[in-house]
């Protein structure tokens, strides 16, 4: 298992941060180096709750250890993030959308206040990729990626919020 930790700060108050991210514009809006435009499958108001799902695939070269865990196969996984605006918290599971790869990675988002217009965003999560004798390093290969690319979320967000 490999741990997955995340910080990013927004010039604006959480409450706006997780309207943003609620927003199904948001996630289809997002550009990601080597990865196609997303797929917003599901966007779900559960009362307070929002759940939003979305389909990413990846586009570029792929790392020999992943292929070896992959195969042929495209790359591509499924975000839900499932935010909870009271508790100030978000639930993040990513799935991988291919045949037989057993990787979890599963998360927790918590949302600071630090000042009046300003807070972060917290991530404490887990990846595991269940493959005897490479799947350590397959997760040391994979997670730098994820971090990656949730920085990459962040910043988009980071201009979102800013236009707003």
């Amino acid at each position: 298992m490999t741990e997955l930790r995340a910080q990013h700060e927004f010039a604006a108050p959480v409450d706006a941060v997780i309207a943003a991210i609620s927003e199904p514009g948001y996630h289809a809006a997002l550009d990601l180096p080597d990865v196609a435009p997303p797929e917003l499958l599901r966007h779900e108001v559960e009362g307070a709750r929002t759940i939003v799902e979305v389909r990413f695939e990846f586009a570029g070269t792929l790392d020999p250890i992943a292929r070896r865990i992959v195969g042929n196969d495209r790359i591509a996984w499924i975000q839900t993030i499932a935010l909870d605006p009271l508790a100030r918290r978000a639930e993040l599971v990513i799935r991988p959308d291919v045949r037989n790869v057993k990787v979890t990675c599963r998360g927790t988002f918590t949302f600071v206040e630090l000042a009046t217009d300003h807070s972060r965003r917290n991530l404490v999560g887990e990846l595991k990729v269940h493959v005897p004798l490479v799947g350590g390093r397959a997760e040391a290969a994979i997670a730098p990626g994820i971090r990656r690319r949730l920085d990459l979320e962040a910043e988009g967000l980071a201009r979102r919020l800013a236009r707003d």
